[in-house]
């Protein structure tokens, strides 16, 4: 409950002692529910389940403490978090993603990297697709294009990651500006980035024809298509 207000006050008398407190017990609040998460070889986690929306409403606030190693335990817990839970977390994730999307402009290149990292598996869980929307996607417009090499690197992987396990519905709905961000990646010369683009997005064009095809659309598409052109054939023999 502590945690879940900010700036998270210890009462002291001085200033900066109150400072270095809070700073102090934050980071070993986030310790503690990563020791927790640990217990009985993992299976603890499931203690959490019945608290996620005060643990994710926690998170989110946490996410925007001033102190750059409280933004990187935060990223990294909330990426256990739903690397552990997946769908069972994954709708209560609206305040934490709010908060770490905020990191990304972060002037740490580290937080920026760490932020990516976690949010690779936050919005990678099923529930979690709706907040690509809004704000989030338009802060990852600025990301492709960080100034640091291995922040850009990290997002084109992460990229890569929610191309492969968003729910086909909503990778539809966010393909254009997916593919916008590989377009864009292919002229990056770091990293091998360009080249691992280039072959993503023919990977990516074979695995949505697959998909599309075990929804029966693509069939749909083709008959509409052959249906079409008959039309067309019998016009033309009758003028």
């Amino acid at each position: 409950a502590r945690m879940n207000k900010n700036p998270f006050p210890e009462p002291c008398k001085y200033d900066d002692v109150l400072t270095f407190l809070a700073e102090e017990v934050r980071c070993q609040l986030i310790e503690f529910l990563d020791v927790c998460m640990d217990a009985d070889d993992g299976q603890a986690v499931q203690q959490f389940v019945h608290h996620l929306p005060v643990l994710c409403g926690m998170l989110g606030r946490a996410a925007t403490d001033p102190n750059p190693d409280m933004k990187i335990k935060t990223a990294r817990f909330a990426g256990r978090l739903s690397a552990a839970l997946g769908k069972t977390v994954g709708p209560y994730f609206k305040s934490t993603v709010d908060g770490l999307v905020g990191n990304l402009s972060h002037q740490h290149s580290k937080v920026r990297k760490q932020t990516l990292i976690g949010l690779k598996d936050v919005l990678g869980c099923k529930g979690a697709e709706p907040f690509f929307e809004g704000a989030t996607m338009e802060q990852l417009k600025f990301t492709m294009n960080d100034r640091s090499n291995d922040v850009r690197a990290q997002f084109y992987e992460v990229l890569f990651h929610w191309m492969q396990v968003v729910e086909i519905n909503y990778l539809r709905a966010y393909e254009p500006n997916f593919l916008q961000f590989l377009l864009n990646g292919i002229g990056e010369k770091e990293h091998n980035v360009g080249p691992k683009c280039i072959k993503f997005i023919e990977e990516h064009g074979n695995r949505m024809k697959e998909a599309l095809i075990a929804l029966g659309e693509e069939k749909e598409d083709a008959s509409m298509e052959a249906s079409s052109q008959q039309k067309d054939d019998d016009a033309l023999e009758l003028s």
